[in-house]
């Protein structure tokens, strides 16, 4: 299937048809220019492509058999789950997706407590779904094992305390299998007194066109494997970033610490940047086996991360103007 729908003359008889695919046209109403309901008889499914990326063909008993493919994008499901908890809850249960939820427009639902994804499942908010931990406990956590995507999903609100000589992480999400992260918020979540992050990672997690931002007790805390690609870490107090194990990589992508905690803490493992920016100062421990810059990183105002490639710019006083002149 490809991504552009074209339309091709068949003449039958003295009436030119619009038709899909290169078959013979059979029992066709003239009028009838739906490409699902267009008989064409065939040979193999190549006979059937109607190069339309929303349209599956299969060529049956010699006719051609079209269907719409129910991605979420072509077609949203007919029956989203309830925009509740317990809608969040029964997604994860049946498992794959993606699957969408019925909000009436931005819905926050306010969790009774964590909700553990502990089945291979896409949830996808359409960036009206909003899950609240009520700043009484974690949202949302991903065993070893499990993979999952959350799209379009708001984080927020999560609260965990730790438990006094154990360290933990990720007090909105807490990552321990395959996570991604895309067209999400994770916001406004704390961690007590034993613990650090909103987002805490010990598996391998990417995070695409995602913000986390405004939360207490430090933004992202890895010890496993994180991409970040078109995102932003931003405004949280306490270190924005910190990688203490296992890689990072950061793309395209604004790390930006505040007055109470620096950008980027690397205590140990690899750190690749490329295109980033980086807003406060880089702690950059004696176990950080690589510091790379694959080029175009800027940092502002100091001169601490080790950025060594000569498109990288360091010692930015003023960041806004730099940013608006480039």
């Amino acid at each position: 299937m490809r991504s552009s729908f074209i339309l091709s003359l068949c003449v039958c008889g003295a009436i030119a048809i619009p038709i899909v695919g290169c078959g013979t046209v059979a029992d066709h109403d003239p009028d009838q220019v739906d490409p699902l309901s267009v008989v064409l008889e065939c040979q193999s499914t190549e006979d059937c492509d109607d190069d339309n990326e929303c349209t599956g063909e299969t060529c049956a008993d010699g006719v051609c058999e079209y269907a719409v493919v129910q991605d979420g994008v072509c077609a949203p499901p007919a029956d989203p789950f309830p925009c509740t908890e317990r809608g969040i809850r029964d997604a994860i249960t049946e498992g794959g997706g993606p699957h969408f939820f019925a909000c009436d427009g931005p819905t926050t639902v306010v969790t009774e407590k964590e909700i553990q994804i502990d089945n291979d499942v896409i949830l996808d908010g359409e960036g009206k779904l909003r899950v609240d931990g009520d700043d009484t406990h974690r949202v949302f956590s991903v065993p070893a094992g499990v993979t999952a995507e959350l799209r379009g999903v708001t984080v927020l609100r999560g609260v965990e305390i730790g438990e006094r000589g154990v360290f933990d992480t990720g007090a909105a999400i807490r990552n321990s299998g395959t996570l991604a992260l895309t067209d999400s918020f994770v916001v406004d979540s704390a961690f007590g007194r034993f613990g650090y992050g909103a987002v805490g990672n010990d598996g391998d997690m990417t995070m695409t066109r995602s913000t986390v931002a405004w939360n207490r007790h430090g933004g992202i805390i890895n010890g496993g494997a994180l991409t970040l690609v078109d995102s932003q870490v931003t405004g949280n107090t306490g270190t924005a970033i910190s990688t203490y194990a296992g890689t990072l990589v950061l793309v395209d992508t604004a790390v930006w610490g505040t007055d109470e905690g620096g950008a980027l803490s690397a205590f140990d493992g690899a750190v690749t940047c490329f295109n980033t920016q980086i807003v406060g100062s880089c702690a950059i421990g004696s176990g950080t086996t690589n510091m790379r810059s694959m080029g175009d990183n800027v940092e502002s105002p100091g001169d601490t991360c080790g950025f060594t490639d000569e498109t990288d710019v360091a010692g930015v006083a003023d960041i806004w103007a730099y940013l608006m002149e480039r």
